[in-house]
Formats: C-alpha cells, sequence, structure tokens
C-alpha cells in the first residue's frame, strides 16, 4: 500500500513539474508579445488604414525615415492597399517593437513602430531605425 502512494505522489510531482515547465517557456517565450503599448498599435492601424483609403501624404505623417529616397518619394503613386493583417506584435525593446504585417493576404513583411522624441512613429525600413534603438535588434531577426 506504501509503495502504491509512493507511486501517486511521484506521477501527481512530475505532472505538477511538468506543467510547471510549460507554463514557463510559454510566458518566456510570450513575454515580449504581451506587453505592447496601446499607441503602438494605434500608430500601426491608423497608418495602415491610411494606405488602404490611399491617403499616403497623411500616412508618411506616421512614419519615421532617416533621410527622403526614392521609396518615399513614390509612395504617394501606389495603389492603395487592397488587404492586410496586423498578424504579432514584439516588444525588442523599451523603444522599438516589431510589427509583422501580412499584406494581400500572402505577404509576410516585418515594420517596425518606435518611440522617437517623446511620439510613437511606424517605421517601415530597418535602415530608418535610429542607431541608439537598436538594442536587442539583431535578437529578433
Amino acid at each position: 500500500m506504501t509503495f502504491v502512494n509512493d507511486k501517486k505522489k511521484i506521477i501527481y510531482c512530475v505532472l505538477l513539474l511538468s506543467v510547471l515547465v510549460i507554463a514557463a517557456y510559454y510566458l518566456y517565450d510570450n513575454q515580449n508579445k504581451i506587453f505592447i503599448p496601446k499607441e503602438v498599435k494605434t500608430v500601426t492601424k491608423t497608418y495602415l488604414s491610411l494606405c488602404k483609403e490611399g491617403d499616403f501624404p497623411k500616412a508618411l505623417e506616421y512614419c519615421y525615415y532617416k533621410e527622403e529616397h526614392e521609396f518615399y518619394k513614390n509612395i504617394p503613386g501606389r495603389e492603395p492597399l487592397k488587404a492586410y493583417k496586423i498578424d504579432e506584435f514584439y516588444k525588442i525593446n523599451d523603444k522599438l517593437y516589431e510589427v509583422t504585417i501580412i499584406y494581400d493576404n500572402s505577404r509576410r513583411v516585418r515594420n517596425y513602430v518606435g518611440y522617437i522624441d517623446g511620439k510613437y512613429y511606424f517605421i517601415i525600413n530597418q535602415m530608418d531605425i535610429p542607431d541608439n534603438m537598436k538594442e536587442n535588434f539583431l535578437d529578433t531577426l
């Protein structure tokens, strides 16, 4: 009888330990996906909505870029977005967030939102991320 009770205790301990390990892994793996400021989501949704409406000049007001280059000069002539889905947000550091967006139901793209000069901005290209915000950046690639 003692052996059976000891065996049950061992099974319960193994089960409890398994649940704790799974929970810890889930929390560790998702900790940077959980705590996303509301402003990060708002800037992303506003930018994408304006692009879908075709209001690119207004959409660019929500963007940060280091210097104007051909990509940004040609945006006003582009077609409005047909479809997009925000797949996930990921915290890179306290001032930089990765946004994974699926465009036109197939093309998966990483964009970013950065907290720059007291305001959140949508960042289209990696090259436009300010150097002082790249802490932990390479860890996400």
